[in-house]
């Protein structure tokens, strides 16, 4: 069960990234055949996707007579028709998980051409065993099926079909990639050679049945979650030379108690098992094996690192000293049994998903101290029913509080700007919210699923309200947009199907696809005339509705279009003169 809810909350977390996530500005994206790519500056072209269905597969060299020199960051994701695949002589780089989840794909041919690689291009490719690389390649090698990186000394991707329960890295290896052993779930033992000074990020994640590793003196980093959910490891011993650690390299080792440590470690240190990082004075890791209920962090500890107590279910209550000045990014994830929670006023930030899927925690108190609180904070705390945000915090980040089902109430200060996408959504115990003005916009899918909202004051700053804002708030009966919005987002009211009233300010130009889309109770809506664009099926299923539209406008044009029941401001104006 522990497992599924892993895997479950890797798509939610997966879903929530941006689709692109590149610094570099988007590009226009081609298509030749089944083949998707962009237009490199060089003329050159770069491989972004890959529609096809074919068993084997040559990579052409050129896409509409533009030679092909990259494959993208997760181009062939997941086809798992492809069973060979050859890549042609001129390609020069092979992105990030190019490959992974081609759980087909038994062998691969990289020409001399490739001089880099992303992290493991074949990740979870359940069945390759051979990578087909010429002896006199000038970049990489294989050695018994094991990739390597020459110029690095780096191993890049020890296969996931390799069946063996032990493997003995060369030694002369001088780097361990992120992701090169990912979930290789045979192995019991890795002998690492004293050559290695690096451990990639997640380089050993989800080796399940790994019981033994020992970390050489030379190795100097271990990156983020790079043994983390090995559930059967139970000891570690980090020699002296670890200067840098990423997040929780252990998170989630179900049987990890004993963290071993030297008392002259100079960077490092253990106190009862927890692991610290003494230069920033850093929680790095609270084993999730320990089964205590509660839990005091010493004074002097500055920084709860990300993951820190990431899914330590057996926690009830954590005292937080007031040395502490930031909590970091999932640093409470999944702690199921955490039911109150203090933070002292000496925290100045929160971090991104720092106590989500904390279903047991009823209230929190988060003090003027804090300025920021990070996206998703406290994502699926579905016990919280009361929250006060204090003044010094200036926006409400995504998905902060999605889907915290018995969140009745929330005070909002003046202090706040933004309300960010998917802030409140699923927060189906909300009755009422009252934004204040110094908000200037409702980000999309806001309050979402909100099905016992009632009302709603939306103030005058607000200048946009976001795509599907109140989308399914069921119980809405009136809203009063704003004279400051100047547009409604697609399927901003979709579904509110007890709302009776709506005022369309003067100043708003456009109303999205869907907006009003099933508000069966509505019965009049007046249209202004600054309204120059109303998407498809913006009051389709409003069985009662007649709107109001001026003579000769686009929203007349567009009632006539859309066989919709309208009216003019002066229709009924010969029963009184």
């Amino acid at each position: 069960m522990k497992r599924i809810l892993s895997v479950l909350l890797a798509a939610i977390l997966l879903l929530s990234v941006p689709a692109c996530v590149a610094a570099e500005e988007e590009r226009e994206t081609l298509w030749s055949s089944d083949f998707s790519y962009a237009v490199l500056e060089d003329g050159t072209v770069e491989i972004t996707w890959w529609s096809g269905k074919e068993t084997s597969l040559e990579i052409p060299s050129e896409l509409d007579g533009k030679k092909v020199t990259r494959i993208g960051d997760g181009a062939f994701k997941g086809k798992d028709s492809l069973t060979a695949v050859t890549i042609p002589d001129g390609v020069t780089s092979i992105g990030d998980f190019a490959f992974e989840f081609c759980v087909s794909l038994t062998a691969v041919t990289i020409p001399d051409s490739v001089s880099e690689m992303g992290s493991n291009p074949f990740r979870h490719c359940d069945e390759l065993t051979n990578f087909n690389i010429s002896p006199a390649h000038p970049y990489f090698a294989a050695i018994d099926g094991v990739l390597y990186e020459k110029t690095t000394k780096k191993l890049v991707c020890y296969p996931y079909a390799f069946a063996a329960t032990k493997f003995i890295i060369p030694q002369g290896i001088a780097a361990i990639g992120d992701y090169a052993f990912y979930s290789c779930k045979t192995l019991t033992a890795i002998t690492i050679p004293d050559s290695v000074t690096s451990i990639g990020n997640y380089a050993f994640q989800s080796c399940y049945s790994l019981a033994a590793v020992t970390i050489p003196d030379g190795v100097t980093s271990i990156g983020k979650s790079a043994f983390s959910e090995c559930s059967s490891l139970t000891a570690v011993t980090i020699p002296d030379s670890v200067s840098e650690m990423g997040a929780n390299p252990f998170m989630y080792c179900e049987k990890l108690t004993n963290i071993n440590v030297s008392l002259t470690h100079p960077y490092f240190a253990t106190i009862d098992g927890v692991l610290y990082e003494k230069a920033t004075k850093k929680l790095v890791c609270y084993p999730s094996a320990f089964t205590a209920t509660e839990f005091a962090i010493p004074q002097g500890i500055a920084v709860i690192g990300d993951d820190a107590f990431y899914y330590c279910e057996g926690l009830t209550a954590v005292t937080i000293p007031d040395s502490v000045t930031s909590i970091g990014d999932y640093a409470f994830l999944n702690c199921f049994n955490l039911t109150t929670m203090t933070i002292p006023d000496s925290v100045t930030s929160i971090g991104d998903y720092a106590f989500s899927f904390c279903s047991s925690l009823t209230a929190v108190t988060i003090p003027d101290s804090v300025t920021s609180i990070g996206n998703s904070a406290f994502y699926g705390c579905n016990s919280l029913t009361t929250v006060t945000i204090p003044d010094s915090v200036t926006s409400i980040g995504d998905e902060t509080f999605y889907d915290c089902k018995s969140l009745t109430a929330v005070t909002i200060p003046d202090s706040v700007t933004s309300i960010g996408d998917k802030a409140y959504c699923g927060c189906i115990s909300l009755t009422a919210v009252t934004i204040p003005d110094s908000v200037t916009s409702i980000g999309d899918k806001a309050y979402c699923g909100c099905r016992s909202l009632t009302a709603v004051t939306i103030p005058n700053s607000v200048t946009s309200i976001g795509d599907g804002a109140f989308f399914g708030c069921r119980s809405l009966t009136a809203v009063t947009i704003p004279d400051g919005v100047t547009s409604i987002g697609n399927s901003a009211f979709f579904g509110c199907r007890s709302l009776t009233a709506v005022t369309i300010p003067d100043g708003v130009t456009s109303i999205g696809y869907s907006a009003f889309y099933g508000c069966e109770s509505l019965t009049a809506v007046t249209i202004p005339e600054s309204v120059t664009s109303i998407g498809n099926s913006a009051f389709s299923d409003c069985e009662n509705l007649t709107l109001t539209v001026p003579h000769d406008s686009y929203a007349e044009a567009y009632c006539k279009e859309n066989s919709l029941r309208y009216i003019y401001p002066d229709t009924y104006d010969w029963l009184y003169n």
